[in-house]
């Protein structure tokens, strides 16, 4: 990671998890501004806090305010982005209509994915490799974290540092079930709904895998609160 700290009065910078992030420390101020060849972004805090948004490989001048004025300024500049990010285009009618939560990733069979937060100028604002190529992935912001799951993920909430703060109880792969293609937020927006693979047996005593099922997990818990599955409830495959 290449970051340039440079700090001046009293106000300090430092390297966070999130690479488009920063931790700032001044005593006294209630706010921070950063700016670098028109992009500004803005944190408020007691004395401290975190500023997030920031894009790579350019160099902000940040300064901390409070009631009275400047406490101190600081230059930072986070690192690149990673070579092998795809960078995704963005086209809307305003580039200034927020920012936009996407799944991302290469030609190459091996690629990895990326879950990223961009602009409306396709400008990557956030970044996370998750795993090998997912096209399947789903993603959904829900408060202050993103949803990630489908595609043989497990799902799992993540705050912007990574750090993974909430997953479903009992949800490892296995007893017949693959997690796949959607996951999202129920209607109440208190609850994971996913989609899984089911498999089961046939009068023949053949094992097949073309069921599935609809399952409900709440946030608050993690534990199964409802679930729906086809072979169960749903019409008999009486031919396969």
């Amino acid at each position: 990671m290449f970051l340039f700290l440079l700090a001046c009065g009293r106000l300090q910078l430092s390297e966070v998890p999130d690479p488009h992030g920063a931790a700032w420390e001044a005593p006294g101020a209630t706010s921070l501004r950063c700016e670098a060849d028109g992009d500004l972004r803005e944190a408020t805090g007691e004395g401290s806090g975190h500023i997030r948004g920031l894009l790579a490989d350019t160099e902000y001048l940040c300064t901390a305010e409070g009631p009275h004025g400047s406490v101190g300024s600081a230059r930072w500049t986070p690192p690149p982005l990673p070579e092998d990010l795809p960078q995704p285009e963005v086209q809307v009618a305003d580039p200034d209509a927020g920012f936009f939560l996407v799944n991302v990733f290469g030609d190459n069979a091996k690629a990895p994915s990326f879950a990223l937060i961009v602009d409306g100028q396709g400008q990557v604002r956030w970044e996370r490799r998750v795993a090998d190529q997912i096209k399947d992935m789903d993603l959904s912001w829900v408060g202050e974290e993103i949803l990630t799951g489908g595609g043989d993920l497990v799902p799992h909430l993540w705050n912007l540092d990574g750090v993974a703060t909430w997953g479903p109880t009992g949800a490892e792969e296995g007893g017949g079930t693959r997690w796949h293609h959607d996951c999202g937020t129920n209607e109440a927006n208190d609850g994971l709904l996913t989609l899984s693979q089911e498999s089961f047996t046939l009068p023949s005593g053949d094992v097949t895998e073309e069921g599935f099922v609809i399952e409900e997990y709440s946030f608050a818990t993690g534990e199964l609160t409802w679930r729906w599955s086809l072979t169960e409830d749903g019409e008999a495959i009486q031919d396969l």
